[in-house]
């Protein structure tokens, strides 16, 4: 994942459930680390990918340390696996207190493929060692500009992915999980 706006660049550790059903992180202590949600959409598939990242931690800045700086427009690259680059424009920012945070906003089904960023953010709590809010970036998929290399990049969105019949047998499939592992809540031990 790549934003060139803020500087931030991570490869995506695999994140889930811990047992209390919230969300996990990535490890404070590698606070460059940001990671994806496993249990929701690849990025560029149809739906709410989320990717998880720190503001700061071990002394250091975080992956997501100037996240609050993105403004609508803003492209956001996420390498796929299988080879081809999701690309989102953000579309906005929003600091959010984290006792308010919108954990069905955020983890509800799409038609289009878009994608979450969150890390912590706003006011510091010393006594808690941790702050108060978070903040989400909120992006959308659907434009195809040239990869850096000059080749068009193909455009992720989920519009081809269709069956003989014309169908998407996978969404349905990855609609019914997304909804039975979202989390119950999102806080991020930063």
């Amino acid at each position: 994942m790549s934003i060139a706006k803020i500087a931030a660049s991570s490869t995506l550790v695999p994140l889930g459930l811990n047992p209390d059903k919230t969300v996990e992180v990535p490890p404070v202590s590698e606070p460059e680390q940001a990671g994806l949600y496993v249990n929701g959409p690849t990025p560029g598939d149809p739906g709410p990918a989320v990717v998880l990242g720190h503001v700061n931690g071990a002394g250091r800045p975080g992956v997501f340390a100037r996240l609050s700086e993105l403004r609508p427009g803003d492209e956001v690259d996420v390498a796929r696996l299988d080879g081809r680059t999701a690309t989102f424009r953000v579309y906005r920012t929003d600091t959010v207190n984290k006792d308010d945070f919108p954990t069905s906003a955020v983890y509800s089904d799409t038609p289009g493929a878009e994608l979450r960023l969150i890390t912590c953010g706003g006011d510091l709590d010393p006594a808690a060692n941790s702050y108060l809010s978070n903040v989400l970036g909120v992006r959308l998929a659907g434009h195809h500009p040239l990869s850096r290399t000059g080749v068009p990049r193909r455009r992720i969105d989920g519009a081809g992915a269709r069956d003989g019949r014309g169908r998407r047998p996978e969404l349905g499939r990855c609609r019914r999980a997304r909804n039975r592992l979202a989390p119950r809540e999102t806080r991020l031990a930063c």
